[in-house]
């Protein structure tokens, strides 16, 4: 199975977790096998309150934050470490 690593960085209250689940989401909804490791430990509420916000938060995270999608290849022999 091939295996595609998303990082999302920025600064603290940047907009992090919730782009991170917005992908996410995105990605389960179009039926990728999609695991979030969030340096935060959110817990299920806060989940359940990102869902219920997302459209706004959404919103204001566009208007303050520019994105960067940056593509990088690795060696076909590459294997990730799931430990970081």
């Amino acid at each position: 199975m091939n295996t595609i690593k998303i990082t999302v960085e920025g600064t603290a209250a940047s907009g992090k977790t919730r782009i991170s689940y917005l992908i996410g989401k995105l990605l389960e909804s179009h039926g990728f096998k999609v695991e979030i490791n969030d340096q935060d430990e959110i817990s299920s509420a806060i989940q359940e309150r990102i869902h219920a916000e997302l459209e706004e938060a959404i919103q204001a995270i566009s208007q303050k934050t520019d994105i960067v999608i940056e593509q990088k290849q690795l060696p076909r022999n590459f294997v990730f470490d799931n430990h970081e």
